[in-house]
């Protein structure tokens, strides 16, 4: 298992994302706490799944990021999926996180859409990432009420903190 969703409406419910072993992978949902557990990869066409998100304001509609595939979102609690890539120009998600109505995207740069994943557009800019926010890894995308922080692993050689505060005008260092 890769990453773990707790709907916030049916804290029973539960979404594990986990990765394609040519057998097995994709997302797999659980209403008994975790109980049992069963497929729902109906349109998911990338099973390699990094990261999971649910819907606060409508815990239906459940997001996937996968090394690949890009984004996919499911209406129906993981009944079925379908991509969500417009504008994401890495296809490598490794998180995800929703802030009121924004979803942040954590991939070779950091992504946000405001449509509910009808598109995407790049948020990079200020981060300090290392050369091109294309080939830099965003491994955490977290937002709380006034802020985003941002992980960015750190790279041989290259001084970097692991943990950024984003906020309107300014980038801080978390320590």
């Amino acid at each position: 298992m890769r990453t773990l969703a707790i709907d916030p409406a049916q804290s029973n419910t539960l979404y594990a994302g986990t990765d394609f072993d040519g057998l097995n992978g994709g997302v797999f949902k659980s209403t008994d706490g975790g109980g049992s557990w069963l497929p729902v990869n109906t349109g998911l066409t990338n099973q390699n799944v990094s990261s999971l998100t649910i819907d606060p304001t409508q815990s239906a509609t459940v997001y996937a990021g996968t090394e690949g595939g890009g984004v996919f979102k499911s209406t129906d609690g993981g009944g079925r999926w379908s991509q969500a890539n417009e504008g994401l120009t890495s296809r490598y998600v490794w998180s995800l996180a929703i802030a009121s109505d924004t979803i942040y995207a954590g991939a070779f740069g950091v992504f946000k859409s405001v449509n509910a994943a009808q598109s995407w557009s790049p948020a990079s800019t200020g981060l300090p990432l290392y050369g091109d926010p294309s080939t830099s890894l965003v491994s955490a995308v977290l937002p709380s009420s006034r802020s985003v922080q941002v992980g960015v692993p750190a790279v041989s050689g290259q001084e970097h903190p692991g943990l950024l505060r984003v906020q309107p005008g300014s980038i801080s260092e978390l320590r």
